[in-house]
């Protein structure tokens, strides 16, 4: 795997993980939005490595990633007023975040 598609992919989990914790948090359509930003990032990286580091493919990727932040730039802004029903709604589904996302606490936040 090229530096290249390393950050790409690695862009491509990290929006994964913030469709989750949106899902988690009640905000669907901005957790379709980053999935959507990952699935056409993650394509793209198939392009590239089929092409065997053709520039072409590699400009193609990086654009793609340009593309795909700007993208989720957009997305609707994060809305707290739903946190609760998804927090609510992602228990009663009996979904965990274990291994998916950092649990974070005031403490580690510096807010102690």
């Amino acid at each position: 795997m090229s530096a290249l598609t390393r950050k790409a992919t690695s862009l491509a989990t990290a929006m994964c993980r913030d469709a989750f914790g949106n899902y988690k948090a009640g905000q669907d359509v901005r957790s379709m939005g980053f999935l959507a930003a990952a699935i056409k990032l993650l394509d793209e990286v198939k392009e590239c490595e089929d092409a065997k580091s053709d520039f072409r493919a590699e400009a193609a990727l990086q654009a793609a990633m340009n593309a795909a932040l700007e993208s989720t730039d957009k997305l609707q802004a994060f809305d707290d007023a739903y946190m609760e029903v998804g927090a609510k709604r992602f228990e009663e589904l009996g979904l965990s975040s274990d291994g998916v996302l950092a649990e974070t606490t005031a403490e580690d936040l510096g807010a102690a």
